[in-house]
């Protein structure tokens, strides 16, 4: 399934499997990858509450040091910018809409999105990757 999900190149993906099969690290991979060969990208990880993105970020800084990919990061922020391209992957909470507000986005995973308020979808983050058509892995 991992290999049908890295090659799928629709705009969404709803990513449904059972646990510690290895959905985070895969998106993590595809996160990277999207912010790696685009040019000033802007990426999101959304998680219904900060730990779940706490996590992922801690996982993503591992792969970038681990694969020596230069990079700064803000740990308050939850906040990586690749140096070498100027994308941004940005963690983000789902749980106060407003801080998903204003942002233009070109690639967003949202983790846990059964646990997302209906209301953060449909009127925050939706919004945030229409323009720019960005693709979405949804697990």
């Amino acid at each position: 399934w991992k290999k049908r999900v890295f090659r799928n190149r629709k705009r969404f993906t709803v990513i449904s499997a059972g646990r510690q099969c290895g959905k985070t690290f895969l998106c993590i991979f595809l996160i990277i990858l999207y912010a790696i060969t685009h040019r000033r990208a802007i990426c999101w990880w959304v998680a219904p509450t900060f730990d779940p993105s706490r996590m992922a970020f801690r996982r993503c800084l591992n792969f970038l040091k681990d694969h020596g990919i230069p990079h700064r990061e803000n740990k308050t922020e939850l906040r990586i910018e690749l140096l070498f391209n100027g994308s941004v992957i940005q963690f983000k909470s789902a749980d106060r809409e407003d801080g998903l507000r204003g942002e233009t986005v070109d690639f967003m995973v949202v983790d846990e999105m059964g646990l997302l308020k209906r209301d953060a979808w449909q009127f925050a983050l939706r919004g945030t990757i229409t323009d720019t058509k960005g693709e979405e892995p949804v697990l």
